[in-house]
């Protein structure tokens, strides 16, 4: 099955096929003009021959007619214990200048969710250390928990302090998704826990600011899937941080 570009609307691209068409979340690629491949996620079946993809990086160089190929699933990423203390994209791909990650296999970003019966609801509070917290607004393991402020107020060094207290107290995994991070918060953030020896026992992903919202819009989904792995493969505590959230579509 192959299909042709009939539309490009920004990050937004319209594919008709003909012989059937591509599941939802199902990833295309095409090559640009130069040669260079970039991946398409279905997200809508618009008609019996044609479906709408968001790009995952920038559209520049496409045009109408060009071949578009399924994979045949959903974007895999390599997972592997030698992910831990690397910094990755959202293709799994290491940003951190450190050789390609050996002995993986490659995990769907996308799956179905699990059963009621095969939830296990944590209980219990998680101590971090800092009183204020643990005392007017105690983290419930397992939960989730926001931090909201301006520029400047301190959310990322609580969140160091959050991870710093999950490496050496519990023994566990952090797992960092920056959406839409400035690339001098990123590199601060990944020398800091250098620093502080906590990166050994931890897992930093970025979708940067200065990428395509369709790669900011699925950096969320890579981070899950490590830590996913790290959960039920080896059955680790994982503490999961998510950064600027509200530029995942922006």
């Amino acid at each position: 099955m192959e299909g042709i570009i009939a539309a490009i609307h920004g990050d937004v691209v319209e594919i008709e096929f003909s012989g059937g068409l591509p599941n939802i979340n199902e990833s295309l690629v095409v090559k640009k003009t130069d040669g260079t491949p970039i991946i398409l996620e279905v997200h809508d079946h618009v008609s019996s021959t044609i479906v709408k993809a968001v790009a995952l990086g920038f559209t520049q160089g496409l045009k109408r007619g060009m071949a578009v190929v399924p994979t045949g699933s959903s974007l895999k990423i390599p997972v592997s214990k030698n992910c831990m203390g690397r910094v990755f994209n959202i293709f799994g791909e290491p940003i951190d200048g450190k050789p390609p990650i050996e002995d993986y296999k490659p995990i769907p970003i996308h799956k179905s969710s699990p059963g009621l019966e095969e939830q296990v609801s944590a209980s219990g509070i998680l101590e971090t250390g800092i009183k204020i917290i643990d005392l007017l607004s105690p983290f419930p393991k397992g939960g989730k928990i926001g931090l909201f402020g301006g520029a400047g107020v301190g959310k990322t060094v609580l969140l160091m302090e959050f991870i710093y207290k999950i490496v050496k107290v519990y023994s566990g995994i952090s797992i960092f998704c920056g959406v839409g991070e400035r690339m001098r918060e990123g590199h601060e953030l990944w020398r800091e826990m250098e620093r502080q020896d906590i990166i050994d026992n931890a897992i930093l992903v970025f979708g940067q600011m200065c990428e395509s919202p369709g790669i900011r819009f699925r950096a969320p989904l890579t981070a899950i899937t490590l830590a996913e792995f790290f959960r039920d493969e080896l059955g680790s505590d994982i503490l999961f941080l998510m950064d600027n959230v509200y530029r995942a579509g922006a």
